[in-house]
């Protein structure tokens, strides 16, 4: 019983975090005089797009040379 409250919240905080990171980018496209977003809230927009990332369980990476990967996923190594 416990375990279905803990994911029912956590489906629920998934939820809500991707929905407030999608309310505050439409807000601030639509207050900013030129259409543009400052670095600020775009920080504060990743950081709950993260935080969506990391409750459901997403977990790719971006690797040094900018391509991305996942667990489980063959690449190729450089020559």
């Amino acid at each position: 019983m416990q375990l279905i409250k803990s994911r029912i919240f956590e489906k629920a905080l998934a939820t809500a975090s991707f929905i407030t990171a999608v309310a505050l980018a439409f807000t601030a496209l639509l207050l900013s005089p030129h259409n543009d977003i400052a670095a600020g809230v775009i920080m504060v927009i990743a950081q709950f797009l993260l935080l969506t990332a990391s409750i459901l369980g997403l977990d790719y990476k971006l690797n040094q040379y900018g391509t991305t990967s996942s667990p489980g996923s063959s690449q190729p190594q450089p020559a």
